[in-house]
């Protein structure tokens, strides 16, 4: 006679879990806007500061969007024959995900909403594309860093947070800054060759 494989517990949220969620999200927001943007500030040169606060804002702007259209999707989902590289585009416009989705902490059977998950990992994705600023400020038009902005997060940040959070070998928690310190010393050496 053959056992039943035992049933998953029940997924409960806790309200802890999703409190420090929220609070590290704005943690998170708090380095890029205004830490970062007056961390950089401060160092051009006075005539070039406003240009600087407004490339990490219109950066991390740009960011947050591309993550809720089309950067979630393919950091946080199966995709299928190229999993170990890009997830799918299942949720891609956040489709499927809303107030009574959850996503599954380290704890078993504990989750989080899963709106809390996406807002905490787009942080990571904006911060992670303004602290390349840091490697071409003063040296590029304002045109190429919003173009950068717009495009390298779907070709760097996105694949490199899937192998590293969201892919076959996901680990919770996921650790946005292994993605994030990654693309941005890859990037900065490619800027400075350039």
């Amino acid at each position: 006679m053959e056992e039943a494989a035992p049933e998953a517990p029940a997924l409960t949220v806790d309200k802890g879990d999703t409190g420090w969620m929220l609070v590290s999200t704005v943690l998170v927001l708090l380095m890029i806007i205004p830490g970062l943007a007056l961390f950089y500030g401060g160092l051009v040169r006075a005539k070039n500061m406003v240009s600087i606060l407004s490339q990490v804002f219109v950066v991390t702007g740009i960011g947050m969007v591309m993550w809720l259209l089309v950067g979630y999707s393919p950091a946080f989902t199966d995709g299928g024959g190229l999993n170990r590289f890009v997830g799918g585009l299942d949720k891609a416009f956040l489709n499927g995900v809303n107030v009574n989705t959850l996503v599954e902490t380290f704890s078993v059977g504990i989750a989080i909403p899963e709106l809390i998950f996406v807002a905490f990992q787009m942080t990571f994705a904006c911060i992670t594309a303004a602290l390349v600023l840091g490697g071409v400020v003063e040296r590029v038009k304002f045109s190429t860093i919003v173009i950068f902005s717009t495009f390298w997060p779907v070709i760097v940040y996105y694949p490199m947070a899937h192998m590293v959070c969201g892919g076959a070998a996901r680990s919770w928690p996921p650790i946005p800054p292994t993605p994030t310190h990654r693309c941005r010393r890859w990037s900065h050496l490619e800027f400075r060759r350039a």
